[in-house]
């Protein structure tokens, strides 16, 4: 009876639906762990160039201002002189030595910063080195992009149960605020029990709410 009631609108369910909750040591782990990447994406850089530059000094030998006048002399096309070349040699070497000087500070600053460290439950984490940062929800998991697909990785690598965490990497496309929880074992061919197990264990990473 209730069955027949609910598929004709005259009831309806109470359901379950859930977004992912990001916690301040995730956060920071996320930041701490992108902005290693962009300082060794730099530090990379910085070697190629000091590399190409030192191979472009080897085999450009310096003009000299006589023949630099007889070559423009002959098509027109202006020639830049030693002390022009030399110019232009220091400008560019200060604007290396600027960005290299920005690049060792910001290098410092991270490593004055506190290394993150996993904790079992991040929710309860009150380090210092976090205080300042609120939670984080992610409004549609399943469209993640960017730094909040890195958060949903990080979330996996709390899971020390590799079948949980193969788990969440299936599940988490349903935490959007609008797939009830309870349609997830039919939707992936699972037991109830399981999938209400399975999300207990994810529970801490999860804002769960019930309506109609």
């Amino acid at each position: 009876m209730l069955a027949w009631l609910m598929r004709r609108g005259w009831v309806t369910q109470l359901c379950t639906f859930a977004y992912v909750v990001v916690w301040p040591e995730i956060l920071y782990e996320v930041e701490y762990e992108m902005e290693a990447e962009d300082l060794r994406a730099a530090a990379d850089a910085d070697a190629i160039d000091k590399s190409s530059a030192a191979d472009a000094d080897a085999d450009n030998a310096p003009r000299t201002s006589e023949s630099s006048e007889d070559h423009s002399g002959t098509d027109g096309s202006h020639v830049p002189t030693v002390t022009e070349q030399a110019a232009e040699q220091a400008r560019l070497e200060r604007i290396a030595s600027k960005a290299h000087r920005e690049a060792a500070e910001k290098a410092t600053a991270h490593a004055r910063k506190a290394v993150p460290v996993a904790t079992t439950h991040p929710s309860v984490n009150d380090h210092p080195h976090l205080a300042g940062l609120t939670p984080h929800i992610i409004l549609d998991a399943k469209k993640a992009t960017g730094k909040e697909s890195r958060y949903l990785s990080a979330i996996a690598r709390r899971f020390n149960d590799e079948k949980l965490a193969n788990s969440w990497q299936v599940m988490y496309k349903y935490f959007d605020g609008r797939c009830a929880l309870e349609r997830i074992a039919l939707h992936e061919d699972m037991k109830r029990k399981l999938v209400w197990n399975t999300l207990t264990f994810m529970s801490e990473h999860l804002l769960c709410t019930r309506h109609w």
